[in-house]
């Protein structure tokens, strides 16, 4: 992995042949309290939609050859998608009433990239 632009722009390995792939998450400078440090804006993704795929790609693992191990970071990682949801509500003056099962595949706002926003009214 090499970081590119730190927190934001990463070039991941890419195993049996091809170019490094490119990791991006939004970036963001306005307003500027909030987003202290950043000079410059780009889109990108979120931390809990790569999560989101990760799981998916455990649960594609699991089909192919079921492993205990697979289980156990499938739970680590929904668990962290729900902690970032929960964060992102109290930041907002919200309360997340979804499960964890139900932020890794409740639909996400197109405008902040979280669940069952009510902050931005894009849901």
């Amino acid at each position: 992995m090499r970081v590119i632009d730190p927190g934001h722009l990463f070039l991941l390995e890419s195993y049996d042949g091809g170019e490094l792939q490119p990791l991006v998450f939004v970036k963001r400078y306005k307003p500027p309290e909030k987003y202290s440090g950043n000079a410059s804006a780009y889109p990108g993704t979120n931390l809990q939609d790569i999560l989101r795929a990760c799981v998916s790609r455990l649960d594609y693992l699991q089909r192919q050859s079921v492993a205990c191990e697979n289980e156990k970071v499938r739970a680590a990682l929904v668990d962290a998608i729900y902690q970032l949801e929960v964060r992102a509500h109290r930041k907002h003056a919200s309360v997340l009433t979804l499960t964890p099962d139900e932020v890794v595949t409740a639909p996400t706002c197109s405008q902040c990239g979280h669940v069952a926003c009510s902050w931005c009214h894009a849901a």
